[in-house]
């Protein structure tokens, strides 16, 4: 249930900074979330070095930050479309 709760914040948020970027028309906010992408990739290869208890949280918040991050990408990409189409 935390992960969860953890991952529906963490998507939140960045849907809120993505949407605070557009509105003020920084083109950033196309990388903000390949970004997270990038650095939860990052993250869950230096979980598989730290190994044991650790590397398993980190490797949790690394999916966690990729999934959310993956779900802002949809959304913003879909909201850039349907402004386009309006």
């Amino acid at each position: 249930m935390s992960y969860l709760f953890m991952t529906a914040i963490i998507t939140v948020s960045l849907i809120g900074i993505s949407l605070i970027l557009q509105k003020n028309d920084s083109k950033f906010y196309y990388v903000f979330s390949p970004l997270f992408m990038l650095v939860s990739i990052v993250l869950l290869l230096i979980s598989f070095l730290v190994g044991g208890w650790e590397g398993i949280g980190i490797g949790a918040i690394s999916f966690s930050i990729l999934i959310a991050s993956v779900i802002s990408s949809i959304v913003m990409w879909t909201s850039a479309l349907l402004k386009r189409i309006k």
